[in-house]
């Protein structure tokens, strides 16, 4: 009984170490973290469009636009999705989904969408 115990819990803790190498990642852990390290910029993207089989990504603080194919975007990427990604020897990479940022402007983009039908309605009523 002991013994399997035993068993169990080895093989518990050798499939979490195996899963924590397969989903690690290369995304900097705080802001601090982007700019520019010798030849490797991090930044951060944002899916602008698709355009037949490519999406045209457009990057935040190197002013630039990044054309992938779309079976390259990450999973559940869709248009608005924000990105971290990795440009070294000149080839930018997508590295993964930023999802703080992607919900934070989607909000943002809420809010201004009623602000503007708020401030519309209200100039209805002074019209009248």
């Amino acid at each position: 009984m002991l013994k399997t115990i035993w068993v169990m819990a080895f093989t518990l803790f050798l499939c979490s170490v195996f899963w924590s190498i397969l989903t690690l990642k290369e995304i900097p852990n705080d802001e601090t973290h982007y700019g520019t390290y010798a030849h490797i910029i991090y930044t951060k993207g944002v899916l602008d469009r698709l355009e037949g089989e490519h999406a045209i990504i457009l990057l935040e603080t190197v002013n630039e636009e990044m054309i992938v194919h779309k079976s390259r975007l990450p999973y559940r990427s869709k248009e608005e999705t924000w990105f971290y990604i990795k440009k070294r020897d000149g080839a930018f990479r997508i590295i993964g989904i930023d999802n703080t940022q992607t919900i934070l402007q989607k909000k943002r983009s809420l809010q201004l969408v009623q602000l503007a039908k708020y401030q519309e309605l209200n100039e209805k009523m002074n019209i009248q």
